[in-house]
């Protein structure tokens, strides 16, 4: 083993000591004490452990999304030809399917925008405050997806 490659281990082992005292709930404080190293270095351990960690959980999220996205492919490719099936019943269940892999995709690929509402009286004047129980329970029904009155 090179020198480059023991000093690589006793990082590794120092900062893998660190993360696990963080784990267990010990202060920064606590573990540069514990292992007789500086506060900024405990500091960067630990967060080189963090980094480390997100970056596997980005990469596994990735290869998750792309199996994800494979396999919608392969359903719309299997559903697109029964879009010219002569039974219309037939044409209209892969149009429904096809658009729920699509809606799928856009939500697995975060390209559904919030959507805004904003709650107002009656022709969108400002709410009178007069029955705060009929308000909460306009809010709750306008969340549930309850179209709002007079519409």
């Amino acid at each position: 083993m090179s020198v480059n490659d023991a000093m690589t281990a006793a990082i590794e082992d120092r900062r893998a000591k660190a993360w696990a005292l963080r784990v267990a709930g010990s202060t920064l404080r606590e573990i540069a004490a514990k292992l007789g190293i500086s506060l900024g270095l405990a500091h960067r351990d630990c967060e080189a452990v963090l980094d480390r960690t997100r970056a596997e959980a980005n990469e596994s999220a990735e290869r998750h999304t792309a199996i994800v996205l494979d396999r919608i492919d392969r359903c719309i490719a299997v559903l697109m030809p029964m879009l010219d099936d002569p039974d219309p019943e037939v044409a209209m269940h892969a149009m429904d399917r096809i658009d729920k892999f699509d809606r799928q995709r856009a939500t697995l690929l975060g390209l559904n925008a919030p959507m805004r509402q904003e709650i107002s009286g009656p022709g969108g004047a400002p709410i009178e405050i007069d029955d705060r129980a009929a308000l909460i329970a306009r809010i709750a029904g306008l969340t549930a997806g309850e179209p709002p009155e007079g519409a």
